[in-house]
């Protein structure tokens, strides 16, 4: 029986939580071996290599979140094995490949999105007229009531640390207009509110030291809304790429064969769809055929990255492939052939 789309995303929603939780704690363990003082020194340099021989999310700090994904690669394969009717093979070495290449595509966009977020982090201390050590906290967070660093910039895409660069240069600013901007920031802390509107009120800045709670607090959700996105992503990508391994596997053994496989794109047709695959929905290809979105990007299976596809057609989907495999055609030809061969 063919894998549901309730299977899929029950298998999604499973698989997300510890690939989040990996990450999550990714950035905790790069915050806590972190020097502040070589930190401190790569600002003062005006370094991003610097600070981040101090402060990265390298490859091994990264391990557990790409074994998360290995496990959910696994799950993808093991969940379809049964339907192409073999037994899936972690050991392969395509599945081996698919696994070296993805783990070492998100340790380059992660390293990519950290070194983006310092470059904006050292940009704006410069201009606010933060001093190194300021700026330092900024990027690997201060020390809070329970005695853990959080709050800093790290773990961020280049795109969230600018929303706190952002928001720490409105609240500085003193102005109201440029202050009532902080309130449309849907991750605020809302139980800052009053003291931001204390400050409007008076026509003057938020104190420094509110300003870094705020900001923190703020940076902080950001992070939580990274991991998350990153989980979504990931399991999808990973659940997607087991399930097209282990009917490859299938095609290769000669289990199944190629003719007699159909894969529909399936969108998950609720308010979170986006546009360009709700249009796919329905769209039919053979085994090793990619689906097109209306982007123009090709996709070997939803979340899938191989071909070039971008964030706009990858992040936070939710698609289903369905899978047919049409054994009792795949039958009747093999015995027809064999009835042609034994008359030949």
């Amino acid at each position: 029986m063919a894998t549901t789309r309730r299977e899929y995303l029950q298998a999604l929603d499973k698989h997300q939580r510890p690939i989040e939780a990996a990450f999550l704690s990714a950035v905790m363990m790069a915050v806590r071996r972190a020097s502040i003082a070589e930190v401190e020194a790569g600002v003062a340099a005006y370094s991003v290599d610097r600070v981040l021989m101090s402060a990265a999310l390298s490859s091994a700090v990264l391990s557990l979140t790409m074994e998360a994904i290995r496990t959910a690669y696994i799950a993808g394969g093991t969940m379809e094995a049964p339907v192409a009717r073999i037994v899936f093979d972690i050991r392969n070495p395509r599945a081996e490949a698919w696994l070296a290449d993805h783990s070492s595509d998100l340790v380059t966009r992660i390293d990519n999105a950290q070194r983006g977020a310092v470059r904006l982090a050292l940009e704006a201390g410069m201009e606010l007229g933060r001093n190194p050590r300021q700026t330092a906290l900024d990027i690997v967070g201060r020390v809070g009531a329970t005695g853990r660093r959080s709050g800093g910039i790290l773990g961020l895409t280049d795109q969230q640390a600018q929303f706190v660069v952002n928001a720490r240069r409105e609240l500085l600013s003193g102005e109201p207009e440029q202050m009532a901007n902080y309130f449309t920031r849907t991750r605020r802390e809302q139980r800052f509110d009053g003291v931001v509107r204390t400050a409007m009120q008076e026509s003057r800045p938020v104190k420094a030291a509110d300003i870094d709670r705020i900001t923190s607090r703020y940076s902080d959700r950001l992070l939580q809304t990274r991991g998350n996105n990153i989980a979504r992503t990931e399991s999808l990508s990973a659940l997607s790429a087991g399930r097209e391994q282990a009917l490859q596997q299938a095609i290769r053994e000669g289990v199944v064969e190629q003719q007699f496989v159909t894969r529909e794109w399936d969108d998950t047709g609720d308010g979170r769809t986006r546009d360009s695959h709700r249009a796919m929905g329905g769209q039919k290809r053979g085994a090793g055929e990619p689906f097109q979105s209306p982007t123009g990007a090709l996709m070997m299976h939803p979340g899938d990255t191989s071909l070039g596809a971008g964030a706009e057609d990858v992040i936070n989907c939710r698609c289903h492939e369905k899978i047919k495999i049409d054994f009792i055609g795949q039958a009747a030809a093999r015995i027809r052939n064999e009835s042609l061969f034994s008359f030949s």
